[in-house]
C-alpha cells in the first residue's frame, strides 16, 4: 500500500471519529434540551420501500399518526427521494428525510451511524421489507421494531424491545405485528386513505389501463404476450388502451404499441405522467391489467378493477389481496401449477431466467378468459 493510500485512510478515520464524536455530543445536549423544557418526544419511520409498499404502508402510517398526536410527538419518516412527494400529500409525518441513493452498502453503513449518532429517537419503527444494512443500536429506552430475522445474539446485543420476523408473513401481517405491539388498532384493509390526485389532461374517456414494466425483467410477463392480450382486449371492448410506466420504460411501451394491429387505439403515457397524476390517470379507467408493481396497488387504492399478473415465487407476501379485497376488485392471475410454486426465490435455476418460469407459465388464454368472466359478471350485475 503506498504511503498516500495510508495517510488517506488515516484521514478518514480521524475525520469520521470526529463527526462521530460532534454528533454523539449534540444528540445528548438535544436530549437534555428537550427533557428539561418538556418538548415533543420522537418517533422515527423507516420505510424506504417502493411506491407499492408504501401505498399498503399508508392507512397503517395514518393509525400510527392518530395514535401519536402532533402535540405530544414529532414523527420523522426516512424514505425513498422518489416517494417525498406522495408522502408529503397525506400528513402522515411531521417531518421527512431521504437518503441519498447510494450503491455502496459502506456508504450507507457511513451514514446510518452519522444519522443515528445526530439524532435520539424514542421509538424506532422500521417498516422497510428490505433488510438493513446496519441494525440500530439503540438505548434501552427505546421501542424498536424490525422485520429482519437477526439472531437472539443481535437482539440481545441491540436491546430490542421486540423483533418482528418476517419469513413466511405477507405484508399486511407485517404491518398488522407493528400496530399490534404499538397497541394501536387495525385499519380496515377495504377502508383506502382519500388520494387528491392531480388531475391528467386525457383525450379518451373510455379507456383501459395496462403496465408492461415492473421493478426488475423478471417480474415482467412477455411483451409478445401483452401485445396478443391488448389486440383481443380492443376487438371485445371496443376501447382504446392506454399505456403507463415510468419514463425508462417509454421504448418497451412504444414498441408494444406499433406491434399491435389497433395501434392506433393505444396512448403510450410511459414518463408522461407524476406519481399523483398517474393516480388520476388509473383511477379514471375502467380497468387496469399490470404486472406485479405499484402501479397495480394504486389501482387498489382508488377503487379501480385490476387484474394482476403475479408469479408464485413470494405468492402471499403482497398477492394476492386479503379475501375481503381480493376477487372484488382485484385479481390476481397466477400459474400453480409450477412444481417451484412458493420458492420464495430458492429456486437459483429460475432466478437466472427472465422472466421467471412461474410467470413465464401463465398463458395469454388464461388472463385474457379472466378479464372476460369478470366483465361479464360486472355487466349482468349492472343490469340487475
Amino acid at each position: 500500500m503506498s504511503s498516500q493510500a495510508t495517510v488517506r485512510i488515516v484521514c478518514n478515520r480521524h475525520v469520521f471519529l470526529l463527526l462521530s464524536i460532534i454528533c454523539s455530543i449534540r444528540r445528548l445536549a438535544a436530549q437534555c434540551f428537550r427533557k428539561l423544557f418538556h418538548l415533543r418526544k420522537t418517533v422515527l419511520i423507516m420505510k424506504y420501500d417502493g411506491l407499492g409498499d408504501m401505498i399498503i404502508w399508508l392507512p397503517y402510517a395514518a393509525s400510527i399518526r392518530e395514535h401519536y398526536s402532533s402535540e405530544k410527538y414529532h414523527i420523522l419518516m426516512c424514505c425513498l427521494p422518489q416517494n417525498r412527494e406522495f408522502i408529503e400529500r397525506f400528513h402522515v409525518a411531521d417531518s421527512i428525510i431521504c437518503f441519498p441513493s447510494y450503491k455502496n452498502k459502506y456508504q450507507w453503513l457511513l451514514l446510518k451511524i452519522l444519522f443515528f449518532c445526530r439524532y435520539h429517537f424514542d421509538i424506532v419503527i422500521n417498516a422497510a421489507c428490505p433488510r438493513d444494512v446496519l441494525p440500530y443500536h439503540p438505548e434501552k429506552s427505546c421501542t424498536t421494531l424490525y422485520f429482519a430475522a437477526w439472531s437472539a445474539f443481535d437482539q440481545r446485543y441491540n436491546y430490542f424491545d421486540k423483533l418482528i420476523y418476517a419469513d413466511d408473513k405477507s405484508i399486511y401481517e407485517r404491518y398488522d405485528a407493528i400496530l399490534e405491539y404499538l397497541d394501536i388498532p387495525y385499519p380496515p384493509i377495504n377502508k383506502s386513505p382519500v388520494i387528491y390526485s392531480e388531475s391528467f389532461p386525457m383525450t379518451v374517456k373510455n379507456y383501459i389501463i395496462v403496465c408492461a414494466g415492473a421493478s426488475t425483467l423478471q417480474r415482467c410477463w412477455e411483451e409478445e404476450k401483452f401485445i396478443d392480450l391488448i389486440d383481443r382486449l380492443i376487438v371485445m371492448t371496443e376501447k382504446t388502451v392506454v399505456l403507463v410506466g415510468m419514463k425508462s420504460e417509454y421504448k418497451k411501451n412504444e414498441k408494444i404499441r406499433t406491434s399491435c394491429k389497433h395501434h392506433s387505439k393505444i396512448m403510450n403515457l410511459a414518463g408522461k405522467t407524476s406519481v399523483m397524476e398517474l393516480f388520476s390517470v388509473v383511477q379514471n379507467g375502467s380497468f387496469l391489467v399490470s404486472n406485479d408493481t405499484g402501479t397495480a396497488h394504486v389501482a387498489g387504492v382508488v377503487g379501480t378493477l385490476s387484474f394482476v399478473i403475479c408469479g408464485g415465487q413470494d405468492y402471499g407476501a403482497f398477492f394476492p389481496y386479503p379475501s375481503e379485497v381480493e376477487g372484488k376488485r382485484i385479481f390476481s392471475i397466477f400459474c400453480k401449477d409450477q412444481r417451484c410454486f412458493q420458492c420464495r426465490f430458492t429456486n437459483s435455476e429460475c432466478n437466472m431466467r427472465t422472466p421467471y418460469p412461474c410467470i413465464s407459465a401463465i398463458s395469454v388464454e388464461q388472463v385474457f378468459s379472466t378479464i372476460s368472466e369478470v366483465l361479464k359478471i360486472s355487466e349482468q350485475k349492472a343490469l340487475l
